[in-house]
């Protein structure tokens, strides 16, 4: 029997649907107590407003809207309100673009964001990855053994990933096996995150910690993907929503704690540029490599990450 085609195995493995952004059918029963504890939801105007607040997003299908559908409605919301979060993001799309060419490339942890991945890398060759087809990815396979011939990929990607391996540094090997020689890594992983994805949660690191498990690599570029203002946001958030252990108590605690916090993340424009000051409570890091086939030392990468945030 021949294997299913890609289209196929979305219908027949990985149900979706899109979700109305209206308040009506699945969303009433969730919202339900916002409503009636907070009287401005019930204003004629919220309606109008809710197609730009909460877009329909791709979620597995749910008589009821979850936890997890009104997070990630409230993550799009916060991102559609802050330009310069966008600005940045598509600043370093361009640059990972131009690494990328029209070589292939592979997203290790597509998630929920293929046609994201897909809008981003047009012009080349892209193989969306992940543990699992919830979301229609194009294959699914432990990153501990990539089931791709070495020196295949022009760039290898992955975003908040390597916390969530057994072994990082096996997947790492994995990784810089099948990127070519003169090819790119970009690793984006969390310093100052709370626990999450349970029970999947293993490590987090510092940036000589990223840097060591890429031991044959050049270090191209390395940053803060977001600072210690949005992490002390998320942690007060997360520290607020876990003293309730009921649904809708927790849904109305994240629902607050975003609108309340979320000025925060606007401290990190007094960050230094490049400064050991910037990534000590960093939210998220990210680190690029070019894959050389040269051995470096342990001692030789720390004095490399030392000298670059000193």
């Amino acid at each position: 029997m021949p294997l299913p085609s890609k289209l196929e195995v979305t219908k027949a493995h990985a149900p979706t649907m899109v979700l109305s952004p209206r308040i009506t059918g699945p969303r009433i029963t969730a919202f339900a107590p916002i409503q009636q504890w907070f009287p401005i939801f019930n204003s004629p105007i919220l309606p109008a407003l809710l197609p730009m607040m909460f877009p329909p997003v791709k979620v597995k299908f749910s008589p009821i809207m979850d936890f997890l559908e009104i997070k990630m409605s409230l993550r799009i919301l916060f991102d559609r309100t802050y330009p310069n979060l966008r600005m940045i993001s598509k600043k370093r799309f361009k640059w990972l673009k131009e690494l990328a060419g029209k070589g292939s490339v592979l997203i290790i942890g597509s998630g929920d964001k293929c046609e994201f991945y897909r809008n981003k890398f047009r012009e080349s060759l892209l193989i969306n990855s992940d543990v699992h087809n919830q979301f229609g990815v194009d294959i699914v396979f432990d990153a501990h053994n990539i089931p791709f011939k070495d020196n295949t990929f022009q760039l290898v990607y992955s975003s908040q990933v390597l916390e969530h391996t057994l072994q990082p540094w096996v997947v790492s090997k994995e990784i810089n096996r099948v990127t070519k020689t003169g090819g790119f890594i970009h690793t984006e992983v969390p310093f100052c995150f709370p626990y999450h994805g349970q029970p999947y949660d293993f490590y987090r690191f510092t940036p000589e910690g990223l840097r060591l498990l890429f031991q044959q690599c050049e270090l191209v570029r390395d940053e803060v993907i977001s600072g210690g203002g949005s992490s002390s946001a998320y942690m007060l958030s997360e520290s607020m929503i876990n003293k309730f252990s009921g649904r809708y108590t927790r849904i109305i605690s994240l629902f607050l704690t975003r609108f309340l916090l979320f000025w925060l993340k606007y401290t990190e424009y007094f960050d230094p540029t490049e400064s050991k000051r910037r990534v000590g409570a960093a939210m998220n890091i990210a680190q690029t490599f070019k894959k050389d086939l040269m051995v470096r030392s342990s001692k030789d990468m720390l004095e490399e990450i030392r000298l670059r945030f000193a």
